[in-house]
Parts: C-alpha cells; sequence; structure tokens
C-alpha cells in the first residue's frame, strides 16, 4: 500500500479500507486521493453500485459498467470490469460483443450511446 506522511493518515485509512474491500489500489483510487472527500464518497458510491444487494445481478453490473467504459474507449475501466465480470460468474461469451448478451442489455446500448456523448438529448421516451 502506498505509504503517506502523518499529515495524510485520513488518506491512508481510506487507501487501506478501498485495498481490504477491493483486493487493489487502482489508478483512479490513487489520484483522487488528492481529494479525500470525494474518495470516500466515490468508493462508498461503487461499493452500493457494483457489491451490495440490487435488483441487478453482480455480473450485469460489471457488464454495464464494460458497456459505458467501452463507449469512452477506456480500455483501463474496461479491463477492470471485464475481470469482476468474470470474478463473479459472468458468461464469458457476453465478452465477444452486445449482439452475446441478453436482449435486455443490447436494449441499453442505444441509451448508453446517448448518456455517454449527447446526455441532453436523452428524453423519458428512451426509458420507456
Amino acid at each position: 500500500i502506498l505509504q503517506v506522511s502523518k499529515l495524510d493518515e485520513r488518506i491512508q485509512s481510506i487507501f487501506e479500507d478501498a485495498f481490504a474491500v477491493l483486493g487493489r489500489l487502482d489508478n483512479i483510487s490513487l489520484v483522487m486521493g488528492f481529494h479525500p472527500q470525494y474518495l470516500e464518497s466515490f468508493l462508498k458510491t461503487q461499493h452500493y453500485l457494483l457489491q451490495m444487494d440490487g435488483p441487478l445481478s453482480l455480473h450485469c453490473r460489471h457488464y454495464i459498467g464494460i458497456m459505458a467504459a467501452a463507449r469512452h474507449q477506456c480500455t483501463y475501466l474496461v479491463n477492470l470490469h471485464v475481470n469482476d465480470f468474470l470474478q463473479v460468474g459472468g458468461d464469458p461469451k457476453w465478452l465477444n460483443g452486445l449482439e452475446e448478451a441478453p436482449q435486455k442489455l443490447q436494449a441499453l446500448g442505444e441509451l448508453n450511446k446517448i448518456l455517454a456523448h449527447r446526455p441532453w438529448l436523452l428524453t423519458k421516451e428512451h426509458i420507456e
């Protein structure tokens, strides 16, 4: 774990907690360490969205993460979510392309595109 000065004990604690939960300390967290209050909120939100009980299975959540990261061509985040997707039992065939995923996830493709590039064009019809 990254060593920090005594002045940064709060950041050290946040990093240690993140490492204990995730088994890694990714570059995103290290960069956000310059803003500890934001990092703490981000990690809590990420934990609830990607690891806690909810209406979507864990592998579906990570697949949606793959879709979002791929839309922005962020290889780093795609790889993180691919690893987690497979770790929680996701079907490796889905990684061959959106057409291999279930229809409900395929239907998110257009919504993902709008949210990624021109979210102001989103209407209630897109969600219905």
